[in-house]
């Protein structure tokens, strides 16, 4: 089985943060192990309800387009 990550993010400053960071990552590996179907930035827009609204996105959308992978989700 494929593996992914998720990372939920709060706001716009981490999302271009975790962006550069991850384009880094890649000018690293010569592998090229970590590819852009497989790695999935997800940007909340907030903390409210944030359980709620995690679990919706990640079973409504995330899971239906990317389907054989199995993820690790961070909430950043």
């Amino acid at each position: 089985m494929n593996k992914g990550i998720v990372i939920f993010i709060e706001g716009d400053t981490e999302e271009e943060f975790f962006k550069k960071l991850l384009e880094c990552i890649r000018s690293l590996c010569e592998e090229k192990r970590f590819s852009t179907s497989r790695i999935v930035i997800r940007n909340l827009k907030g903390i409210g309800n944030y359980k709620n609204r995690v679990y919706r996105v990640f079973t409504k959308e995330i899971l239906p387009r990317n389907p054989g992978i199995s993820f690790n989700v961070f909430l950043c």
